[in-house]
């Protein structure tokens, strides 16, 4: 199976040419991209819509919940299955995930990207149109902490920032990056977004045994003055890589930019910011997961016991051998997380679906994949039912791009799914990309994925 995952793409995506875009809302110009600002202003102006009615909504079950009696302990993973399902279908986000721009100068921020800062990429901090998989477990845990948007603007800062300023003495005021800054963002999960998080208050580290069985530890050498310097010294791959990297609305700003990643600008480069914290630039990083054997094994203990002892829900990150992953030819460094992802449990009655299996042809030469989707349902195969005779299920969401780049997925007349390169015509259901926010039962991704000889397991982060 040939594995497209998110973290990877996200990562490689800051530093290789700038692709053509579904959006068609950038240009670009002599080593920087310029964007569309009126149509990512009217993309923030809907994103903060959505989030406004997702959180009244989460707000509401939540009451109900409580009013009914539900531990806390199980309220949680209610949430997380509620708001998992209203993004369910969300387009994979290719380019312009998330940036430093939050429209206007917004008190609630203190800070954003804005034409008085140096600003690298000037996409939204946060949208809802399309997601990948680090903007969507950000979101989801951003929503979970969040009685309003106030406070949700506020939550995805704290969730996306910190990281160079968190490896400063804290009395180093001087050397202090304004918190919403492209060097001073989580851009690795581990230890940069968990680190943040678990500090925060949000996540803690589930490195416990579990079953009997005890959890595997890898160790990689996390180079970050390797990757966020990579290959600009490179006279034939430079500008590529600056167009890649620098997104913003204006030649001034783009201008800006590029001082930014001038060697010679000595006072106020990227150069010098790296220089002025050594404990940032290169560390080595110790990752505990269970390993793919073990978690298939920790998925088909009895489910009661599952229900009462594993801490849901969880982030998940897979977790690879960076020499067999070789990513540190692509990117510079070693990294060990390829893709994350959030879990949870769901029960489904008998006959009811769990979830959309898909299998796509190989990709050879400009011949059109056939992609297959099949269900799987509650009572068939694996999924037996318990004691109340229904299927208690653990479900991966992510967001996903290990499907056909500019596929549809729709449902046909007859209700079946599908997956196909023409875009339908004359169909009732909502139409989406193959390559999408979507829920699969953990055991069943790991079980497609078990053969890749990189992937060694998952790190587990429990949702507080």
């Amino acid at each position: 199976m040939n594995i497209k995952l998110c973290y990877s793409l996200m990562l490689l995506n800051i530093v290789s040419p700038i692709q053509a875009s579904e959006e068609n809302n950038f240009t670009i110009e002599t080593k920087f991209t310029l964007l569309d600002k009126v149509k990512l202003e009217k993309v923030i102006e809907e994103s903060d819509n959505v989030i406004e009615k997702l959180i009244a909504e989460k707000i509401k079950i939540q009451n109900d919940y409580i009013n009914n009696g539900i531990p806390n302990s199980e309220i949680n993973n209610l949430l997380v299955n509620f708001l998992a399902e209203k993004l369910e279908g969300t387009k994979y986000a290719h380019s312009n995930a998330t940036g430093e721009w939050n429209g206007t100068a917004n008190s609630i921020l203190n800070q954003s990207c804005q034409d008085n800062n140096t600003c690298i990429q000037q996409t939204p901090i946060y949208r809802t149109d399309k997601l990948d998989c680090y903007t969507f477990v950000n979101l989801i845990l951003a929503l979970l902490k969040s009685n309003n948007i106030s406070e949700f603007k506020k939550n995805i800062v704290k969730i996306s920032y910190g990281a160079y300023n968190s490896k400063l003495e804290k009395d180093d005021h001087e050397r202090l990056l304004q918190k919403i800054h492209y060097v001073n963002r989580n851009h690795f999960t581990i230890p940069d977004w968990t680190n943040i998080n678990q500090a925060n208050g949000f996540i803690t580290n589930f490195s416990n045994s579990f079953y009997g069985i005890e959890q595997s530890e890898i160790t990689s050498e996390l180079n970050r003055n390797e990757w966020f310097l990579f290959n600009l010294d490179n006279s034939e791959k430079r500008e590529d890589i600056l167009a890649a990297k620098i997104k913003v609305f204006s030649n001034n700003l783009g201008i800006k930019a590029l001082n930014f990643f001038d060697k010679q600008n000595h006072n106020d480069s990227i150069y010098s910011v790296l220089a002025k914290n050594p404990g940032f630039t290169s560390e080595f990083v110790r990752t505990n997961y269970f390993s793919v054997t073990d978690s298939l094994h920790l998925l088909n203990v009895d489910p009661e016991y599952l229900q009462t002892n594993l801490p849901l829900p969880a982030v998940v990150g897979i977790v690879r051998d960076p020499v067999k992953w070789n990513i540190k030819n692509f990117i510079g460094t070693e990294y060990n997380i390829s893709h994350m992802g959030v879990i949870y449990a769901k029960e489904f009655e008998q006959d009811e679906v769990i979830y959309r299996d898909m299998i796509c042809s190989p990709k050879q030469g400009d011949n059109p994949r056939e992609c297959k989707v099949t269900d799987y349902k509650c009572g068939e195969g694996d999924y037996l039912f318990n004691r109340q005779n229904k299927c208690w299920v653990i479900l991966y969401a992510n967001a996903t791009s290990a499907y056909p780049d500019n596929y549809y997925y729709y449902a046909k007349s007859d209700g079946q799914y599908a997956c196909t390169m023409e875009k339908p015509e004359n169909v009732s259901s909502a139409i989406t990309t193959c390559n999408r926010v979507m829920s699969i039962p953990l055991r069943a991704y790991l079980e497609k994925n078990q053969a890749v000889p990189s992937i060694l397991g998952i790190h587990l982060e429990n949702i507080l």
